[in-house]
């Protein structure tokens, strides 16, 4: 009566509850056995490394640059409430082009950047982190964003709502996924150490890590990356995948049949059903209203 009552009260069918109850008995013994045959080793792993990168919230093509600011009243936080014909906005002009005069006559940008009214990249040389299109105001981004620009050329002065800006052009580089595109071809290329490049790459792609964790079973991958992983053959390297916002370039430096280490048997107790469940439910057919819109795979053995 009480088990009856409970179940009223939680407004739950009492047919319902004991068909989800043996559901979940069955589900529990589904992942015993499966965790069993899992577990049952020596089993296939592979040796992997790979070198990720955050995605970027906007993966586009950048440019950096340095600038100088000359604000009126030597303030960027108060210039644009000053009105365009206030004496201030003059003098704060003829100091941005006595500057360009100096940088002409080889002064230096970076020391010069020390009187800049931006105070934090003034610190830095007056440099500014790479950026994509539409980052700045209107005015600073479309003086950057030219088409003839080129390294080290000085635009300005370029008024904005702050003051006066003397931009020295540093770069233009391509969108992170084109730059790890033309990585991951070089890295798969006859004769290259993925380690040592891949390690390399690192200095010069800032966003980029390198990892060697070793070997690997199968069900201890989540299973996006393990279809990558498992997909490549001993000395493969893969395109640039994404997976959970990470880019990745995986490489499988060999396979092996392998007993399983402590380590390896707690992550697959903790995780390798769910991962099976994963790599079944993807493999299986799926037709809605006689209509298939799943094709059956090579569904996943133990």
């Amino acid at each position: 009566p009480d088990f009856e009552k409970q179940v009223s009260d939680a407004g739950i069918d009492r047919g319902l509850y004991e068909r989800m109850s043996e559901e979940r008995a069955l589900k529990t013994a589904l992942s015993d056995k499966i965790t069993t045959q899992l577990l049952a080793g020596p089993v296939e792993q592979r040796e992997v490394s790979y070198v990720a990168a955050t995605i970027p919230e906007k993966d586009a093509e950048q440019v950096q640059v340095s600038h100088i600011l000359f604000s009126p009243k030597d303030d960027p936080n108060t210039a644009g409430d000053l009105d365009d014909t206030d004496p201030a906005w003059a003098a704060a002009e003829k100091e941005a082009n006595d500057l360009i005069a100096r940088l002409k006559n080889g002064s230096s940008f970076e020391n010069e950047a020390k009187k800049s009214d931006d105070k934090t990249s003034g610190a830095d040389g007056g440099l500014l982190a790479w950026a994509p299109k539409g980052t700045y105001v209107p005015e600073f981004d479309t003086a950057i964003w030219a088409n003839d620009v080129k390294h080290n050329d000085i635009l300005g002065p370029i008024k904005t709502q702050f003051g006066y800006h003397v931009i020295k052009f540093d770069a233009r580089r391509p969108s992170l996924k084109d730059r790890l595109d033309e990585l991951a071809t070089s890295l798969a290329a006859a004769g290259v150490d993925f380690k040592e490049a891949a390690a390399t790459a690192t200095n010069t792609i800032e966003e980029l890590t390198f990892a060697s964790p070793g070997y690997v079973p199968k069900y201890t991958v989540n299973p996006e990356l393990g279809v990558v992983v498992w997909g490549l053959k001993a000395g493969g390297t893969s395109a640039v995948v994404e997976s959970s916002n990470t880019y990745l370039i995986v490489h499988v430096d060999g396979v092996e049949t392998r007993e399983l280490t402590a380590d390896q048997i707690t992550g697959i107790k903790a995780s390798g059903f769910s991962i099976w469940l994963d790599l079944y439910r993807s493999a299986a057919r799926v037709a809605i209203d006689g209509a298939v819109v799943q094709e059956a795979g090579a569904s996943p053995t133990p």
